[in-house]
């Protein structure tokens, strides 16, 4: 195979990957789905309503990217077989179009982490109870994938 060809290839295959990483969410992802409840002492807020969404939006996003790898590397093996080539450039798309959808969320989350101190500090006590409340059902999601994850054969 001559040079040019090789060439020609990478190039139709970055393309391909591209076109897929950049597809959006037309997948059946519900990643703009805000999943977590904000209680009603702190939905007036909203500073602490927009921290919670965003964060909400990250884990939610970061949860599809896992289990979209996970479901990848698992339906190799279920063919009896190592992931191939094809296999590794899907976990790589979905890699990629989830980082190009956290990327503008982890930068308002690191404005919003900044700001968190200071929110925390006009909380009354009851809002504090309930931001650390909600804050642990958020993390909780993390944990559920991870048992989750560990428990599918």
């Amino acid at each position: 195979m001559n040079t040019r060809s090789l060439y020609t290839y990478v190039f139709a295959l970055i393309i391909v990957v591209c076109i897929n990483a950049c597809g959006g969410s037309g997948n059946g992802s519900t990643g703009d789905e805000i999943r977590t409840e904000i209680p009603a002492e702190l939905s007036e807020n909203n500073k602490v309503k927009e921290y919670f969404e965003t964060l909400d939006l990250v884990i939610a996003e970061y949860i599809d990217m896992v289990e979209k790898i996970a479901s990848t590397g698992r339906n190799a093996e279920n063919k009896g077989e190592e992931p191939n080539m094809s296999d590794a450039f899907s976990m790589l798309t979905d890699v990629t179009s989830s980082a190009m959808k956290m990327e503008p969320l982890l930068e308002k989350m690191d404005q919003l982490e900044k700001d968190a101190e200071v929110i925390k500090e006009d909380l009354t006590q009851e809002e504090l109870e309930e931001f650390s409340k909600t804050y642990l059902k958020l993390m909780q999601r993390f944990y559920d994938m991870g048992e989750k994850l560990d428990t599918t054969p």
